[in-house]
């Protein structure tokens, strides 16, 4: 029997319970950066793209979803503020634009999964700043319900910020260095600009995420059993004959146990089938996909055979 064994995402609300952080660039970690940058604080129309390398994610071979992005207030320029914000949207993609790569001509650093994760209706927006101390991280967006999949094997991560009719906040802590993990592209103008002047800067940024479970499987004599770890819980085992179009996922119905950290399954061996395909799911969320892979979109995920 052949076995092909891959962890995917369907959709679904993820507790933050267990939720991991990553700070970028990374040498904004506890040290102010060398720049600042206004991505909502020009009183008019502005686009604001940043991208984030995918070598920042590397340990998350899985794929993440990403929760909550957070900036803080310049220590120099900025200052506390708080602010209603609306009209605004804040996306995110995998782009195959690299730091320093990216194009003025802001749509085409654009990736096929871009999606909305903070939409246009009114907020409230506060943060800190001045001092001439390291702020602490202030400036919070929350993906709730929904967090953004993010597999850091299909590319780079594309921050996207527009703001249609001005926003008033203040200078965010930025890092300008040439060669590093982050870079951006900036423009204002009197409609949403299409066009922007790249820049090596980035915004001082923190992820909070939830690391996407990696599934093993122990070939027993008479049994498979699959595990993988219960953070964050709700994921579920399906099996399918076929991978592609004709693929009919259904769960792997087998004796399931809790064993501390770990969730396992335990399915009878069957040497007359020639192949089966196994992934894990989070069960289906009616406020949306959450930016997660479809269906038909699981064979394109790299897997593993055993």
């Amino acid at each position: 029997m052949r076995i092909v064994i891959f962890c995917t995402l369907i959709s679904g609300l993820v507790s933050l319970s267990e939720a991991a952080e990553l700070i970028a660039p990374q040498s904004a970690t506890g040290v102010e950066g060398n720049s600042y940058q206004i991505p909502l604080d020009t009183g008019g129309p502005q686009r604001f793209q940043q991208v984030y390398s995918s070598s920042l994610f590397s340990d998350f071979t899985q794929g993440i979803l990403i929760d909550e992005i957070d900036f803080r207030g310049d220590a120099f320029v900025g200052h506390g503020f708080i602010s209603t914000v609306s009209n605004i949207e804040i996306h995110l993609s995998t782009t195959s634009k690299a730091p320093d790569g990216l194009s003025p001509v802001f749509d085409d650093n654009v990736g096929m999964d871009d999606r909305i994760v903070v939409g246009r209706d009114p907020f409230l927006l506060r943060g800190a700043g001045g001092g001439r101390v390291v702020g602490p991280w202030s400036v919070y967006f929350y993906l709730d319900p929904n967090p953004f999949f993010y597999d850091p094997s299909r590319g780079n991560l594309l921050l996207d910020i527009k703001v249609f009719s001005g926003a008033s906040t203040a200078p965010f802590d930025a890092v300008d260095i040439t060669g590093d993990s982050v870079s951006s592209v900036f423009a204002y103008d009197r409609t949403l600009p299409s066009i922007g002047q790249p820049s090596s800067l980035g915004l001082a940024t923190r992820f909070v995420f939830q690391p996407v479970p990696e599934l093993i499987v122990f070939l027993q004599s008479t049994n498979l059993l699959f595990r993988w770890i219960n953070r964050p819980s709700g994921f579920m085992l399906q099996q399918s004959p076929v991978l592609g179009l004709g693929a009919t996922w259904q769960i792997a119905s087998g004796m399931a146990t809790t064993n501390g950290a770990y969730k396992k399954v335990t399915l009878p061996l069957d040497p007359q089938v020639a192949a089966r395909f196994f992934r894990l799911v989070l069960p289906f969320s009616p406020s949306g996909t959450a930016g997660l892979p479809s269906n038909s979109e699981a064979t394109d995920l790299s897997n593993q055979e055993r």
